[in-house]
């Protein structure tokens, strides 16, 4: 995790996130799963706020927002979570790009929270190793 000085904040926004990156239950299991790595099918975003953890839950067709007084790792733990600190400036005022190509996944919705643009990220694994060597 980068530490992140008062020199980082100006003209920046300082995004603080936990993501919880896990299988899907068996029941909610889609057909292109299979090409996923195992233990990184699908990924969620919480944020803690000092009193509850905010939970964002992105599907391909909606995205539920929860609030769980429990953190990620407890809550989750029925599913085995890999959870992922993310502590990371973004540019503040500039907007999201407007170019994407395919669906609106859990990975695409997860990058808009984080302020990542990165084109090639496509999966929950990619998005981990992009934020695990320190993007």
């Amino acid at each position: 995790m980068k530490n992140l000085s008062l020199f980082d904040m100006a003209d920046q926004r300082i995004i603080d996130a936990w993501l919880c990156f896990y299988d899907n239950p068996a029941q909610q299991r889609q057909w292109w799963d299979r090409w996923l790595k195992p233990g990184f099918m699908h990924v969620e975003v919480w944020k803690h706020n000092g009193l509850f953890w905010l939970r964002i839950n992105p599907y391909l067709e909606h995205a539920e927002v929860t609030a769980d007084y429990g953190p990620p790792w407890v809550s989750l733990a029925s599913l085995n979570p890999t959870v992922l600190h993310v502590r990371r400036a973004v540019p503040a005022g500039k907007p999201y790009d407007l170019f994407a190509v395919g669906p609106q996944t859990c990975v695409e919705l997860a990058k808009a929270f984080l302020g990542l643009r990165d084109f090639f990220v496509r999966t929950p694994y990619q998005l981990y190793k992009k934020l695990k060597d320190g993007a």
